[in-house]
């Protein structure tokens, strides 16, 4: 075996060339990191080194295939490849149809329109990793924050969504569908811990006449200032809401008939202090009460309620009537 050239130096040249047919099988046959490839110029595979099958997981040797099907992108690999010139090359790998693998290497132009390509499969050093590693812990951070950002947007759209579907925009009170939704929770909540629940419906007496004569900006200040005065008048735990028109609904919790109509009166006289600009008389609302009865559904309790109400305008308004 020849090591030493003419002029007495050690060279890698004279040691390769020495060694070409152990070199050939060790890059066809059993290297992984390079990858080799021998293609025409339809850009057809007419051979392939183990790196390649390797690297796609191949068992057979994909004879015959287009190059381009194991590329993320088409590339024009010929330009400005002449005249038996090798010119560097980057292919793109598409690994299991979504990963870009990039490569790069040499595609060298042999007799008959034949090509032969050298590819370098990287082995990345820890360091590359790790700095590759905190990129990515970067970029998930990032991710995360504008995740979280737009899930407190959602909650925040949700939230306003719910409260214009659940609030009179008016008077700031809860609306029908909102408060049907309360008086069922609170009707099982007191049968199951036998405590007792009343409703009493308000109306605002003459209400048409406020709005016919005094214009409606007149007339949704006395729905607000009604509103307000409910509002205040009740405990926390109590259920207030614009049920429809100038009619509204409270459900009073853990409180009966009579106290129901305690507090009725109370309410229908503090009614009488609010005062409107431009109207010269006193405001005043009917009421209905009743309370809870074992037989009753949601419907049943709310049309006996109705009906004290009407009670109560057919004997002259500004009262209270109990059923």
């Amino acid at each position: 075996m020849k090591m030493i050239n003419t002029m007495g130096k050690l060279e890698f040249r004279d040691i390769l060339a020495e060694n070409i047919d152990t070199i050939i099988n060790y890059i066809t046959n059993q290297s992984k990191a390079l990858i080799v490839l021998l293609i025409d110029k339809e850009k057809n595979i007419l051979d392939c080194s183990k790196g390649f099958l390797n690297i796609f997981n191949l068992k057979e040797k994909p004879l015959n295939q287009k190059l381009s099907d194991f590329l993320f992108t088409e590339l024009d690999i010929f330009n400005n490849c002449q005249d038996l010139q090798q010119k560097s090359i980057t292919l793109n790998l598409n690994l299991l149809d979504k990963i870009l693998f990039p490569l790069s290497g040499y595609l060298i132009p042999l007799q008959g329109e034949i090509y032969l390509i050298f590819l370098e499969k990287y082995e990345y050093t820890y360091n590359y990793l790790v700095e590759k590693m905190a990129i990515l812990t970067d970029e998930l951070l990032d991710l995360n924050r504008n995740l979280e950002k737009k899930n407190q947007q959602l909650l925040k759209a949700n939230l306003t969504i719910k409260k214009i579907m659940n609030i009179d925009p008016l008077t700031g009170l809860l609306n029908r569908r909102a408060f049907k939704e309360k008086l069922m929770h609170w009707m099982y909540f007191s049968r199951r811990h036998k405590i007792p629940i009343s409703l009493v419906m308000a109306d605002i007496d003459h209400f048409k006449y406020v709005n016919d004569n005094f214009g409606h900006d007149i007339g949704d200040k006395v729905l607000k200032k009604f509103a307000k005065k409910l509002a205040k008048s009740c405990r926390a735990e109590d259920v207030v809401s614009r049920f429809g028109g100038e009619e509204f609904l409270l459900l009073l919790t853990n409180t009966n008939s009579y106290s129901a109509f305690i507090f009725a009166e109370r309410l229908r006289k503090n009614i009488e202090t609010i005062k409107i600009p431009k109207i010269p008389y006193k405001i005043t609302a009917s009421f209905g009460i009743s309370e809870l009865l074992p037989s009753d559904t949601e419907d049943t309790l709310i049309k006996r309620v109705d009906e004290a109400l009407y009670d109560a305008k057919r004997s002259g308004r500004n009262r209270c009537v109990l059923r």
